[in-house]
């Protein structure tokens, strides 16, 4: 539960932001009268006081790596990014790792841990600042007490989609109480720290890929509309949720992102939207293949996939105009109803099956047609991935109308394992 620089920061020239060399005892006190705050803004109490302390970037690094090591396995962390670079939308020769700790690094000024109950403020964050990201991190300490984050998570599996969804009520019920104490204080906070906070956004999102970056932002921002039950995520800002809503998201999570991006198909009982789940047949992998990877991508994954490479990219989140013209689903995206892929391995090749379902065969033919304009760019991406053997991209005929298959492949050594590959691989609708 990190804290990026998410605030809509001015963009007059302002002083330099004033720091705060904090005591303990002092950060303990500014912690404990903010808590009181939260409560009364969320009409719940702390069933203990938190934790706090200060912490360094060695701190941050640790805390991240740690958190990965409990929920992540390095296979799983190396099987999503080559997911990505074999999809076309992480370029192949990006460390992915290496990019995400660089946006964590320069964009955390605070976390929340779970394991430890406990906030760290980064040292040397400006005073205002600091005071925000208390607000936003106490929020998580609140709804950690009450439900159980982590706890929640594990039920979860590892789908990219349904952790997604997860995340959007945890970030969005942590967003919408400290935008509502930002609100609520802003008198007392100074122009220097939230400009301050905007010198800090500039350059950190410009050239990464969305793939990394639109999920972490989105889970702040579709989350609150989620919870606000709005699809209009920019007007629910500093929306006040009733506690039971919260409740209720947290205790019944959104099964996926098109629940969190279309929240009428969660709280309008006369709209309720599950997706269709699909499996991997295991008796369809060819012999001497393994399964390095299962996952379900959903809404708010198509919609980043479906967008022509040129707009995959980077933003200036330091610049309110970018911030406000976010997207996070698309027109070809819309319409999901249910998806899953299957990473293979064998040797050095690798391929990769993805299935899709979509709610009319209009929603499939406009996915289709996305996917289609872009073979040429992942056919290049996939070429780079391996040196040897055969390579390519190709979109399966023959499906019902409302289904969209995808087989990408590299260095795989032979037709014949290619020939393997095309006929088997089934992923199916159980449900």
């Amino acid at each position: 539960m990190l804290l990026p620089l998410l605030a809509l920061c001015p963009q007059t020239p302002a002083p330099a932001a004033p720091t705060q060399g904090w005591t303990q005892a002092e950060l303990e006190r500014v912690a404990l009268e903010i808590q009181g705050d939260i409560e009364k803004l969320r009409g719940e109490a702390f069933k203990a006081p938190v934790k706090v302390k200060l912490a360094s970037k060695a701190d941050l690094r640790a805390y991240v790596e740690e958190r990965l090591r409990k929920t992540e396995t390095p296979e799983k962390l190396a099987a999503d990014a080559l997911v990505g670079k074999l999809l076309g939308v992480i370029p192949p020769e990006l460390d992915v790792m290496a990019e995400t700790l660089r946006l964590l690094d320069s964009q955390v000024v605070g976390f929340y841990d779970p394991d430890s109950d406990s906030f760290s403020l980064m040292d040397g964050c400006p005073l205002g600042l600091a005071r925000m990201t208390m607000a936003h991190e106490l929020g998580h300490a609140l709804d950690d007490q009450l439900y159980g984050i982590d706890a929640q998570l594990a039920k979860l599996g590892k789908d990219t989609d349904a952790q997604l969804a997860y995340w959007c009520v945890v970030e969005g019920s942590a967003t919408l109480v400290g935008n509502r104490w930002q609100m609520a204080n802003a008198r007392s906070l100074d122009a220097a720290s939230m400009a301050a906070a905007g010198e800090m956004m500039k350059g950190t999102f410009d050239q990464s890929p969305q793939w990394l970056w639109k999920p972490l932002i989105g889970s702040y921002l579709v989350g609150s509309g989620f919870l606000a039950r709005s699809e209009k995520w920019l007007s629910a800002q500093m929306a006040s949720v009733p506690s039971a809503d919260v409740a209720r998201a947290f205790q019944a999570p959104p099964v996926s992102t098109e629940v969190a991006l279309h929240p009428a198909k969660y709280w309008d009982e006369s709209k309720l939207d599950l997706p269709q789940r699909l499996e991997l047949v295991a008796a369809s992998v060819p012999n001497g293949w393994s399964v390095l990877r299962e996952d379900t991508l959903g809404e708010f994954s198509c919609a980043i996939v479906s967008l022509a490479p040129a707009k995959r990219g980077g933003v200036d989140l330091s610049n309110p105009m970018a911030m406000m013209g976010l997207t996070f689903t698309s027109k070809a995206a819309s319409g999901w109803d249910g998806d899953r892929l299957a990473l293979l391995a064998k040797g050095e090749a690798r391929a990769l099956r993805w299935r899709s379902v979509w709610d009319s065969p209009e929603d499939a033919a406009e996915f289709r047609a996305a996917l289609a304009e872009q073979l040429a760019h992942q056919r290049a991406c996939v070429e780079k991935l391996g040196a040897n053997g055969l390579h390519g991209v190709e979109l399966a005929e023959g499906l019902a109308p409302t289904e969209v298959e995808l087989l990408v492949w590299t260095a795989v050594a032979a037709e014949a394992e290619l020939a393997e590959l095309r006929a088997g691989v089934q992923l199916q609708v159980v449900q």
